[in-house]
């Protein structure tokens, strides 16, 4: 029986890999354990719990002061159940301690390049790092492909299978379709939801903002909720210190809703109800790709804005008026909307966990 062992660290990288495990988790020829490795184990057993998924292992808690201790934990993990294939989506640093411990395994989504290593608002080399010393990757568009062969990597080990996060949106929105009794308890979580107003939906997680440009995100968004014809949900942000700005722009202004942040399961039904989606998150725009939606993109520079997305993603940076004049756009001009909205998904058609299943098979 061929073993699979999918290592998890990040909450956007437990969306990412849950679809394939879930299907991996199926096939009787495979026996696919998951390890989740981060001192943020609970957020991401919840992600995992949205597919029905529950982690064989947890690593990096209290005791971990660094990467390198989640991967001696890890390393003990795969002595222990010797998997055949390392299955990674997540940190570069844990990846880099498997690597020393020559584990080979397969990258999801590799191939995503800024060129711009030490730029305060992008992963830097991470995606570089991660992608030298893997053995499979496992990507989401032909752009991806290229990049990895200019670096060296052989073709043989190129696999283009589209995003997995595409799957796992999917997967989520056929789960709310086909349960009534689910369709009823989300709408009765959201009821403050105004069904005469449009709905901008704000997914935001990303950390390593300045003051300044945070600041700035917040004016525009109570700006944006001062329009009669609007309505902003804001996920509070989890780290204290975007909190504390956020707490301090939004303190006279009641109209927006300030909620707490939600799992994938809520999130999904946000996105489907919003009519425009703003978002600081690489891994965000491709699930919300698969909406049919404008995506407005509050980052200067950005991963995952090629050639594929032209039409479909719009970049505004975090200039408070910029972002202001954006979304004037897409709220006023139906056309510009239209534009945008019937553009084809260029991250897939929910079938990328299935092609690496297949692969992994042969």
């Amino acid at each position: 029986m061929r073993k699979i062992l999918a290592v998890v660290s990040t909450r956007a990288a437990a969306i990412r890999i849950a679809p394939l495990v879930h299907l991996l988790q199926k096939v009787p020829s495979m026996q696919t354990f998951v390890c989740i490795a981060s001192a943020h184990a609970q957020q991401i057993a919840r992600e995992l719990e949205v597919f029905g998924i529950r982690a064989d292992a947890e690593v990096g808690g209290v005791a971990c002061q660094s990467n390198g201790d989640i991967a001696r934990e890890i390393e003990g993990f795969i002595r222990a159940h010797k998997p055949d294939c390392l299955l990674v989506q997540g940190d570069a640093d844990v990846v880099m301690g498997l690597f020393r411990r020559q584990a080979a395994y397969g990258n999801l989504g590799g191939g995503l390049r800024l060129y711009e290593l030490h730029h305060h608002a992008t992963d830097g080399a991470n995606p570089h790092v991660v992608d030298l010393v893997a053995t499979h990757y496992f990507i989401a568009s032909e752009l991806a492909r290229e990049r990895l062969l200019k670096e060296g990597v052989a073709a043989e080990n190129i696999y283009v299978t589209d995003s997995t996060a595409v799957d796992a949106l999917l997967m989520v929105i056929e789960r709310i379709r086909d349960d009534e009794g689910l369709q009823a308890g989300l709408a009765a979580a959201f009821s403050g939801i105004d069904p005469e107003k449009r709905l901008v939906f704000v997914a935001g997680y990303r950390r390593d903002y300045s003051d300044e440009q945070f600041e700035n995100i917040c004016r525009a968004l109570k700006r944006l909720a001062m329009r009669p014809d609007v309505q902003v949900i804001y996920p509070a942000h989890p780290e204290s210190r975007m909190r504390g700005i956020a707490d301090m722009v939004f303190a006279d202004h009641s109209r927006i809703t300030v909620i707490e942040q939600q799992d994938y399961l809520h999130q999904v039904y946000l996105m489907q109800a919003a009519y425009l989606i703003l978002t600081d998150s690489g891994d965000a725009q491709d699930d919300v790709l698969a909406l049919g939606k404008p995506v407005l993109v509050m980052r200067d520079v950005s991963e995952r804005l090629d050639s594929d997305d032209v039409g479909t993603i719009k970049q505004v940076g975090t200039d408070t008026e910029h972002i202001l004049r954006e979304c004037a756009m897409f709220l006023d001009d139906e056309s510009y909307y239209q534009a945008f909205a019937s553009h084809r998904n260029p991250r897939g058609d929910g079938q990328a966990s299935q092609r690496i299943a297949e692969t992994l098979l042969r």
